[in-house]
């Protein structure tokens, strides 16, 4: 949804009947007379579980949220949406090795953590006779980190697009896109990628011709 259709203050919570709970709450409002912004804020507690004997095995997940949003009208024809946000979580865990020698199998204690961010940039610019350009740039980033596996990765985008109204019955669009992708992680002799290193890179375009009959 834009900001313009969230505006007001919001709270929510929520309990379950395993020992779960959430709260968050969000607010929306105006950027002058130019614009419209949200912000939230979430927080969730997870149960913890037991193993077969009724100990404590694995610790409830805690997790946050929170983002941000903004539009904004930069002139008649031109618009911006900016919007961001992050995500933070962890939990007590334990994972089980393999060895070539006794004991062959070793427990490791730990704590189970997990992030991820986005941020996102979009343009338009909006002509008299309806053609418009939109130029849009996006990064994202997640990361795990295990009691024997650690993994993160990142992606970037960038894409334009141009649509002509060559006619009142032939619309043309075209655009360009471009992403960067890597990934890291680091492993045990139980668990690894076979590539704990990678960096891709992905070119593409378009092209489409509406004609209306």
């Amino acid at each position: 949804k834009t900001a313009k259709d969230t505006q007001g203050a919001l709270a929510t919570a929520g309990v379950g009947d395993q020992g779960q709970a959430l709260g968050g709450a969000r607010y929306g409002g105006q950027l002058g007379g130019a614009g419209y912004y949200r912000a939230f804020v979430k927080e969730l507690q997870g149960r913890g579980l037991t193993d077969t004997s009724g100990r404590p095995d694995i610790g409830g997940e805690n997790s946050v949220s929170a983002g941000l949003r903004a539009d904004v009208n930069l002139s008649a024809a031109d618009s911006l949406s900016v919007e961001a946000g992050a995500l933070r979580d962890h939990a007590n865990s334990q994972a089980a090795s393999f060895v070539l020698q006794p004991p062959f199998t070793i427990v490791s204690q730990g704590v189970e953590r997990n992030n991820s961010s986005d941020a996102m940039a979009s343009w338009t610019h909006r002509q008299s006779d309806g053609s418009s350009e939109a130029l849009r740039m996006s990064f994202d980033h997640a990361g795990t980190s295990e009691p024997n596996f650690t993994r993160s990765y990142s992606n970037f985008n960038l894409e334009f697009q141009h649509q002509v109204n060559l006619s009142e019955s032939n619309d043309l669009v075209w655009g360009l896109g471009f992403r960067d992708s890597s990934s890291n992680s680091s492993g045990s002799f139980t668990a690894s990628e076979t590539q704990p290193h990678r960096n891709n890179r992905l070119y593409s375009g378009f092209l489409q011709d509406q004609i209306s009959l």
